[in-house]
């Protein structure tokens, strides 16, 4: 893959960055059900699979992109590209019974679980589910209820909680998509948490503005998608590159990554040694790969 030449000059911006808080990795024994119901004094993350994370604050419990069924293996059961996945969900959603927010970033099954995510909102009813406003009425017809429902588009940010701040940015799953009345389909989140900000870019590539936009945010830590595009695999659009994410981070001053969307799917996987690899090959960007079992922390 050819990859932009990153400047020295721009290598060495990061560190220009005052008071940076750096991220630990914490591996944990017993459920993550009861992790979750452990009390936090700033934010704990832990991997979902796929795209999915969740998050722990002082106040809130924070689905984003749970896929946790395996919808997708029955949907696509006569594709050439098996959805069965290769992995067990980590954690039962009837199990979720203490949620606050759960975040979708578009539509796709495994982001926007047409059986957990319903399942999900009507086992906590006070739970609010944003969503994109382009894909409101589709979350309707999964089941999830419309008093439960944000609606959110790029550049409109939105107060929660006093433990939640998000401003909604496009993202370009290899390409944007807008509807007739401007709202964007694919979006990524940036996350104001108590401790430190959290960008989530949903399915995503580099695209012209999306550096200077994340450079605005002072973002903490990155969770980006890096299982790349192949043109061979028709109908399925593809993501970040690992090169390519660690090179966002780089320029949009983000000093940590947690790569994701990996090894769900043997289609459109990456191979974690690969990962691990360029972790040891780089200087600058603290890169993570995400991990069952694990809990990443902000170091202030």
């Amino acid at each position: 893959m050819k990859t932009t030449e990153i400047p020295a000059n721009v290598c060495c911006q990061i560190g220009m960055r005052k008071n940076i808080p750096s991220m630990i990795e914490q591996p944990f024994a017993g459920s993550l059900v009861n992790r979750l119901a452990a009390n936090e004094t700033a934010f704990a993350l832990y991997w979902l699979g796929q795209a999915g994370f969740v998050i722990a604050t002082p106040e809130l419990r924070i689905l984003i992109d749970p896929y946790l069924s395996d919808y997708l293996a029955g949907k696509y059961s006569h594709s050439p590209y098996s959805h069965a996945r290769m992995m067990p969900p980590p954690v039962k959603p009837e199990r979720l019974d203490n949620l606050n927010f759960i975040l979708c970033t578009h539509r796709h099954g495994d982001h926007m679980d047409p059986e957990a995510l319903p399942f999900l909102a009507n086992q906590n009813p006070k739970c609010r589910v944003v969503v994109p406003a382009a894909e409101l009425a589709f979350a309707m017809e999964l089941g999830v209820a419309e008093s439960q429902l944000v609606p959110a588009n790029a550049d409109n940010p939105m107060t929660l909680h006093s433990d939640l701040r998000i401003h909604p940015i496009p993202a370009a799953h290899e390409a944007h998509k807008i509807n007739a009345a401007g709202w964007h389909h694919f979006l990524g989140y940036i996350l104001g948490l108590p401790g430190g900000v959290i960008y989530h870019s949903g399915d995503c590539v580099p695209y012209p503005g999306l550096i200077e936009r994340l450079r605005e945010h002072k973002i903490d830590l990155a969770l980006l998608p890096v299982n790349g595009r192949n043109p061979s695999l028709v109908g399925i659009a593809g993501n970040f590159f690992l090169p390519e994410a660690i090179e966002l981070c780089r320029e949009g001053l983000i000093p940590a990554l947690v790569a994701h969307h990996f090894d769900m799917f043997g289609f459109n996987t990456v191979d974690p040694k690969d990962i691990d690899s360029a972790i040891r090959a780089e200087k600058e960007v603290q890169v993570f790969r995400a991990k069952l079992g694990v809990c990443w922390r902000v170091r202030q």
